[in-house]
């Protein structure tokens, strides 16, 4: 039986990564609506599917980092190819400058994060 509850959940978890609304997950996981409405009131289950969507960002975040230096250079070779139409080299030129400032202020933030909690590790062992 725990065998069948623990398909059943994987079942619904999918469904509900994978559609739009919870009619649509509720149709995909071969269950009635009124037992998906009950699952997600359960603290375990909706758990689980905070984990399983916490995992499926971090696998799409892996894959964009992953392909972003390709992105940049063709963001590049584009900016920096002259026959191409003006207004294609400006908005990869805009591309490339929103991504900079963008990313810049995250790293920024992160840095001024990693010393905060620094100061806090080391304010706690004393």
């Amino acid at each position: 039986m725990a065998r069948n509850k623990t398909g059943e959940t994987e079942r619904i978890i999918s469904a509900l990564l994978s559609s739009r609304t919870l009619a649509e997950a509720a149709k995909m996981a071969d269950i009635p609506a009124r037992t998906l409405y009950e699952r997600l009131k359960q603290p375990e289950f909706v758990a689980m599917l905070n984990g399983a969507k916490s995992d499926m960002l971090t696998q799409a975040i892996v894959k964009l980092n992953y392909h972003s230096s390709t992105a940049v250079d063709v963001l590049v070779a584009v900016a920096e190819d002259a026959e191409q139409n003006a207004q294609v080299r400006v908005s990869a030129c805009r591309g490339i400058l929103d991504n900079v400032g963008r990313f810049n202020e995250q790293l920024d933030i992160m840095q001024r994060l990693d010393t905060l909690e620094a100061g806090i590790a080391e304010t706690s062992r004393n």
